[in-house]
């Protein structure tokens, strides 16, 4: 059984779909259930903006430890599987002092975008044309989406911190860059994808292959 959630932040036994989109959580660990459905609902519609739609429902486990078993991580996605993780938000907000990798404190906004980025993930999957999509073509669009769907105010706070005038060519968008600081990567890829001749259309490339960001640095 199925329990629909609606509003209240209260354990419940069992998954709980979220209301107006096609997911699911199943809480091992107690989690902001409103900030997660916000998350994934920002997700999906950014991402159907795009021309990128939801073709499968989305699974979320908010778990006290990741199956990646990386302790600095807030999420993953196991595309096997077909489900994303998080941690629970307590976990990652904590006291309030903590620091986000985009160099602003890790609050409940903050919480929601990393949310966003895994159901990114699992959108992203559902529509690559290619049997093999590149780890950095994932980490781009999952990065663009946490950026682009979460709150403006906050985007504004990060972007302002974080320097950079975006990537200009493909070959600079790898995964390297992506595991030496995500929080750049991800600034970087989102005004990459502002860019004039980019946004939706470069997204199509990536999903139709016609576009492999590399999983090397290719220097």
């Amino acid at each position: 059984m199925i329990a629909l959630f609606g509003g209240a932040d209260v354990a419940q036994a069992g998954p709980v779909r979220c209301p107006d989109v096609d997911v699911v959580v199943e809480q091992q660990l107690n989690g902001d259930l409103a900030v997660i459905c916000r998350g994934a609902r920002r997700a999906i519609t950014f991402l159907a903006e795009q021309g990128a739609p939801q073709r499968a429902p989305v699974r979320i486990d908010v778990v006290s430890v990741l199956p990646t078993g990386h302790p600095e991580a807030v999420g993953c996605f196991d595309a096997a599987a077909g489900k994303a993780y998080v941690v629970g938000r307590d976990a990652c907000v904590g006291d309030g002092k903590r620091m986000s990798a985009f160099l602003v404190p890790f609050d409940a906004r903050v919480y929601e975008s990393y949310v966003a980025h895994e159901v990114a993930h699992a959108i992203a999957a559902q529509n690559f044309e290619v049997a093999a999509p590149s780890r950095t073509s994932h980490e781009y669009i999952a990065a663009v989406v946490q950026l682009g769907a979460m709150d403006g105010v906050l985007r504004d706070e990060i972007l302002s911190v974080m320097p950079g005038q975006g990537f200009d060519r493909d070959m600079e968008i790898n995964l390297f860059g992506y595991q030496v600081d995500p929080g750049y990567f991800a600034a970087q890829s989102y005004r990459h994808f502002q860019m004039p001749g980019n946004g939706a259309g470069y997204f199509t490339k990536l999903f139709s292959g016609q576009v492999l960001l590399p999983d090397y640095e290719p220097y």
